[in-house]
């Protein structure tokens, strides 16, 4: 049960992130991971992970996608990551669910129910770890690519 939401049972997720070996993302998933275990025992609230979240996710996508400095939207991101087989269509939606609750906290003051931001949470992570896997792909490819193999 999370003590910042009591009565709300929480499912024991895998919040220790693979190393990618892109040291942007290995930062900020080893920044979530602290944030996600602070805010499943209470130290953390709500607009707080689902800003980290949000970032984790955006700097995740653009390194999977090889559009490390883009400037392009997260939708977008999104979609083409989806469009790839990266993430399913079920991380999709939950990650544009996300980054739409994530904007209603920010700029417009507006809260989210716990129990489905812990959804949201569960299945960001799930795609987390599939961008993850996606990056660490790309920087093998990268490394090869720089050793002239």
């Amino acid at each position: 049960v999370s003590a910042m939401h009591p009565g709300i049972k929480l499912q024991t997720n895998n919040y220790m992130f693979r190393q990618t070996g892109c040291s942007d993302v290995d930062r900020v998933l080893a920044a979530t991971r602290d944030i996600l275990f602070q805010w499943r025992s209470g130290c953390i609230a709500d607009p707080i992970l689902a800003e980290q979240m949000h970032t984790a996710c955006e700097v995740s996508l653009k390194t999977a996608l090889g559009t490390p400095n883009s400037e392009g939207a997260f939708a977008a991101h999104v979609s083409e990551a989806a469009s790839r087989g990266i993430i399913d269509s079920h991380q999709r939606d939950a990650l544009l669910e996300l980054k739409n609750a994530r904007r209603n906290i920010k700029h417009r003051g507006q809260g989210i129910k716990p129990g489905r931001l812990l959804k949201l949470v569960q299945v960001s992570v799930g795609a987390l770890h599939a961008l993850a896997s996606a990056c660490s792909i790309r920087s093998g490819c990268e490394l090869k690519k720089s050793l002239g193999s």
